[in-house]
């Protein structure tokens, strides 16, 4: 029989796994789950989603994923509304990346990039890969001001020095103004 300390540390990973379930649905990123739920790394908050989807009844989480796709393709709405009005190469590139995030995601969720054959020794994700080669591409596009003008966006937006922004600036610099 379990103890009443197990029971209550039971009811209380059910319960954060349904507060992530709900932020996530919210359009929090898990980063932002795991700091509003004092968690010290992002990938508890995934996990804790990720089990909680595998707890609720498949219709039910065959609506969440509807919920989120529309959601995203609100967001997208928003993105692409707002490349009309582009005055710099900063906001066009806070809005590729922001658009660019979000076809990540909705292929993520559709299982569009799912590979067919799991290769043990691969040691990076194939979509981390791709979503930082276009950030590569479209950060050597841009200017060094524009570069660091983005780069302080989302060092602002983080609240922390994002050293993959430092890293991606530099490597798609090349020498170029």
């Amino acid at each position: 029989m379990p103890t009443h300390s197990a029971v209550e540390q039971r009811q209380r990973s059910i319960e954060l796994e349904r507060r992530c379930l709900e932020l996530s649905l919210a359009g929090a990123t898990f980063e932002d789950i795991a700091r509003q739920l004092n968690m010290r790394h992002w990938m508890t908050a995934y996990r804790l989603y990720r089990r909680g989807l595998r707890r609720i009844p498949q219709k039910a989480a065959h609506e969440a994923r509807v919920a989120q796709l529309e959601r995203l393709n609100r967001l997208r709405l928003k993105v692409w509304s707002k490349f009309k009005d582009v005055s710099d190469t900063t906001e066009l590139g806070v809005l590729v990346l922001a658009a660019l995030r979000i076809e990540t995601r909705e292929s993520h969720l559709l299982g569009l990039d799912a590979p067919q054959k799991l290769d043990v020794e691969q040691v990076i994700d194939v979509n981390e890969q791709a979503l930082r080669q276009r950030q590569q591409d479209v950060l050597a596009q841009l200017s060094i001001s524009a570069r660091a003008e983005l780069l302080a966006v989302l060092r602002k937006e983080k609240g922390t020095d994002d050293n993959d922004a430092v890293d991606a600036t530099r490597a798609s610099h090349n020498g170029k103004p």
